[in-house]
């Protein structure tokens, strides 16, 4: 079993949801600290052929508090209106606009006002939409003492869990080192992805934007290709091992 721990991010890019092609199970990491001007509650969109940054405005609060200790600032229904009418206002002329559209007020449906619980709620309903298969779980559900920290906490997860292989993303390779893996009988991996250009309006292409703009422009089929363009890499040596692109099993 292959298993993806990652924290909850608004509406994330494409790369994080090739994490949830390769995994089995997802764990969404939400007892940890909320980092500020990170992507747990921010991302970008286009507009006019340039990136732009939209939250999902959070209630102040002390730096210290998790991921799931934060509170959504106003009614769901009233992020909703602002949200959705930018989203409008960047997207009506694209391709797969009422689709992608009908996708974010599913989202919307859900009024959890917490932040982790919201965020969670829009992965599952994402995880729909783009016809993945990974089952959701949520770290403070599982019962893993908080006390663990860094790899120490991501082994239990997996073990818990009875997983064989952890996957993070290619970011984590400064963070998570075989060895260590190893030695509790695990194997690790990173996802290493493509991001391959998609048309955009005509505009030069901008990667990296949140995945709504992925589902503006691209088919079912298309978001498919798009979602299995990785590499599974391994940590060992100077120059990693790449494995097969796609769905790996094990």
């Amino acid at each position: 079993m292959i298993v993806a721990v990652m924290q909850p991010y608004w509406l994330p890019y494409l790369g994080y949801f090739q994490l949830l092609h390769a995994a089995d199970v997802f764990v969404v990491y939400d007892d940890v600290q909320y980092m500020k001007n990170g992507w747990v509650n921010r991302n970008r969109l286009l507009s006019g052929g340039n990136a732009y940054y939209f939250n999902l405005p959070i209630v102040k609060d002390t730096h210290t508090k998790l991921i799931n200790e934060r509170e959504l600032q106003a009614p769901v229904q009233d992020i909703e209106a602002r949200i959705c009418r930018q989203v409008e206002i960047s997207y009506g002329r694209a391709p797969q606009f009422l689709p992608t559209m009908a996708a974010l007020k599913d989202i919307f449906s859900h009024r959890e006002p917490n932040l982790a619980g919201f965020l969670t709620d829009q992965l599952r309903v994402l995880k729909r939409h783009l016809k993945l298969k990974a089952e959701i779980h949520v770290s403070s559900q599982l019962g893993i003492a908080t006390s663990l920290a860094g790899e120490d906490r991501i082994i239990a997860i997996c073990r818990h869990l009875g997983a064989r292989t952890y996957l993070n993303a290619i970011g984590g390779t400064g963070l998570y080192h075989g060895g260590r893996f190893e030695d509790a009988g695990l194997s690790l991996r990173f996802v290493r992805s493509a991001l391959d250009p998609y048309r955009q309006f005509g505009h030069p292409f901008v990667p990296g934007l949140s995945i709504i703009d992925a589902m503006m422009f691209n088919d079912q089929e298309r978001l498919q290709w798009h979602l299995g363009r990785y590499e599974l890499i391994a940590p060992e040596g100077p120059a990693p091992q790449a494995l097969p692109t796609g769905r790996p099993r094990g």
